[in-house]
């Protein structure tokens, strides 16, 4: 159940992935003290890990103790949207991000916050990767969340900055990203190891439905669908795949 926003209009939409740096920026949050008129999203990709509903639901319960409200936004689900569009996504065609988080993230802060004076708040940090290394903690007018400002205060934290917040919050330090997309179809080499049999059958299934790769076989080095990815997961390579791309939408987190 979603809480409603009393009188008060939201200030500030706090969008979370559930993994190590969304609990860390929930409990930067609670002990700045300072922000008032929370929102607290999570969207729901319908391909999430099978432990990720406890997560969440642990998320949840840490927002509801510091009064804030919560939601968690719905949608088709990764597969059905591969099998509407006939392909699977990828860098340059990503419409899984689009459709699956952005488009419902809009579509509730339009509701929530019609005039746009909110500030959205996200758990980036640059020390993240190559590609974060320059994150801004500021954004004005960002164009992926309807114009609104954009605030990333764990820019500069370190990953044991970092874990100390999430003990704090009572959370243990996940060994991996996120799970809400359980693939992401940007997974490097132990997050496709580590796949269970039944996500990798629904992963054949949409392969199957598609004619597709669900990885790029450009990243695993020319796997050309999920079984040939599974065995590209377990070999020790010597030769390198292709530089791995990663999410940069404002939504995905880790």
């Amino acid at each position: 159940m979603n809480y409603i926003p009393d009188d008060n209009a939201i200030e500030h939409f706090v969008f979370v992935s559930g993994g190590n740096d969304s609990v860390a920026l929930l409990k930067w949050i609670e002990l700045d003290g300072k922000l008032d008129n929370i929102a607290v999203v999570y969207n729901n990709t319908g391909w999430s890990h099978p432990d990720w509903k406890e997560r969440i639901s642990l998320i949840r319960g840490l927002c509801e103790c510091n009064g804030w409200h919560f939601y968690e936004t719905e949608s088709v689900g990764l597969e059905q949207l591969c099998l509407d569009r006939k392909m699977i996504p990828r860098f340059g065609a990503q419409f899984c991000t689009e459709q699956l988080k952005i488009a419902p993230s809009l579509a509730l802060m339009d509701r929530l916050d019609p005039d746009k004076e909110a500030c959205v708040m996200t758990g980036v940090r640059r020390e993240e990767s190559s590609r974060r290394a320059n994150f801004p903690e500021w954004t004005e007018n960002s164009k992926g969340h309807g114009g609104r400002l954009l605030w990333c205060p764990l820019v500069r934290h370190t990953e044991e900055e970092r874990d100390h917040l999430i003990w704090l919050a009572g959370f243990e330090v996940l060994p991996h990203r996120s799970r809400e997309c359980y693939p992401c179809i940007y997974a490097n080499k132990s997050e496709v190891a580590a796949l269970d049999e039944d996500r990798i059958d629904r992963i054949r299934i949409i392969e199957d439905n598609i004619g597709a790769s669900f990885f790029n076989p450009k990243h695993k080095l020319g796997a050309k669908n999920i079984d040939e990815a599974i065995a590209w997961s377990k070999r020790n390579n010597r030769k390198k795949a292709h530089v791995q791309q990663e999410c940069d939408s404002g939504y995905c987190g880790g």
